[in-house]
Parts: structure tokens; C-alpha cells; sequence
């Protein structure tokens, strides 16, 4: 099973959940971590390569702060 986490904190650094989540995402071989806020910085999605992630994996985790 592979893993996609399409994540979207803009200040995960002040997050103490966040940021200890992230760390422990990179241990696991079949996750990978989607940041949008940094390849998207003036909000052009690429639609074409996001349907192409989203078809080359199983799983498809939401992962954004809740305020």
C-alpha cells in the first residue's frame, strides 16, 4: 500500500503536533508527504500532476490544522 499525505499547515513550524507528526512520517517507506503550501506558493495548482499523485497511490490522507 502506498500512502500520499496532501498536507497543508502554512506554519507547521510553530506546531509542536506538526512538526513531531512530520519527523515521524519519515520513517515509513510507502508515505509520502505532499506539502501544497510549498509547491504552491502563489496558490497555480497543477492539476495534471496532482490527479497523476493522487492515481499512483492507495491512500489519500487530508492533513491540515484545525483552529
Amino acid at each position: 500500500m502506498k500512502f500520499l499525505i496532501l498536507f497543508t499547515c502554512p506554519r507547521y513550524l510553530e506546531s509542536i503536533i506538526q512538526r513531531a507528526m512530520l519527523r515521524r512520517i519519515n520513517d515509513f517507506e510507502d508515505v509520502t508527504v505532499h506539502d501544497l503550501h510549498a509547491d504552491y506558493p502563489d496558490f497555480m495548482i497543477e492539476v495534471e500532476r496532482e490527479q497523476q499523485l493522487l492515481l499512483q497511490n492507495n491512500v489519500i490522507i487530508l492533513q491540515h490544522p484545525f483552529y
